[in-house]
């Protein structure tokens, strides 16, 4: 990124921190520099100087524009402030919304960035590269051709390299040499991070390993004490068969004894 490149203020409801974070991360990643609350307020200072000096000392001005910004006074202070100091605003919405009545006088002449339907992807680049213009990030042929001219090489990053305008002048293959470099750094940082997946991959599988032995022990368990409640509840059982057989038997007795009584009177 340029060093002298300014920064853009993105203004958000803090309901859609998640959204702005996303939106802040893709502008990042093309060049822009970006300051967002309350990722970049400094610990122990006052919140709301932090504020107004982030947006006092910006380059552009974008503001996410959904349901809960349209709600938002603090969302519509900044755009106030931005609207007031000429900075320039660029409205993002991901919904079909219009501003509530606090922001319409301050974004209705604005140009809108729909980042939402088919155009979604064309409309983000428009906004990216505009962006970048107004920070001062020269475009990557620019920035590359000079670098060449130079002999200095600053991707950071194997995308970024582009050998197209180069020639076989000691400059260039100097500049060559540096792109070798980054891709050998782009090489260990891969090395570095399989390692890591290896890792996090092993201990994955002995976590799967020892819940699969906990699932299994508790199933043998459960199964052990299903088959002893069986077990028990099987001999209750019996008793009780034993118990009636033996109450039968003894009616039977008893009733006999009687029949044999009565039959000595007969005779």
């Amino acid at each position: 990124m340029n060093a002298t490149a300014g920064h853009v203020f993105v203004s958000h409801s803090s309901d859609n921190r998640e959204l702005a974070n996303e939106l802040a991360a893709f502008i990042e990643a093309r060049g822009a520099r970006i300051w967002i609350a309350p990722r970049d307020v400094r610990p122990g200072m006052d919140y709301s100087e932090q504020l107004q000096l982030a947006i006092e000392s910006c380059v552009a001005f974008v503001v996410l524009v959904t349901d809960m910004a349209n709600k938002s006074p603090y969302v519509r202070a900044e755009t106030e402030m931005a609207f007031s100091t000429n900075k320039p605003i660029f409205p993002v919405r991901i919904t079909d919304i219009q501003p509530a009545a606090g922001l319409a006088l301050f974004l209705k002449i604005r140009h809108w960035t729909d980042a939402y339907g088919k155009g979604r992807d064309a409309a983000m680049d428009r906004l990216v590269l505009e962006l970048r213009t107004v920070s001062g990030v020269p475009d990557d042929k620019t920035r590359i051709a000079a670098n060449a001219a130079t002999g200095q090489a600053d991707a950071t990053s194997v995308a970024e390299i582009d050998i197209s305008l180069l020639t076989g002048s000691s400059k260039d293959l100097a500049t060559i040499g540096n792109y070798l470099q980054v891709v050998d750094d782009a090489l260990t940082d891969l090395t570095d991070a399989s390692s890591t997946m290896g890792s996090v991959s092993s201990r994955i599988a002995t976590q799967q390993t020892f819940v699969k032995a906990l699932i299994d022990s508790n199933t043998s368990a459960i199964g052990t004490l299903v088959d002893a409640n069986m077990e028990e509840e099987s001999t209750k059982l019996k008793a009780l068969q034993t118990q009636q057989q033996l109450a039968i038997q003894s009616l039977s007795i008893a009733n006999s004894s009687s029949q044999n009584i009565l039959s000595l009177f007969r005779n």
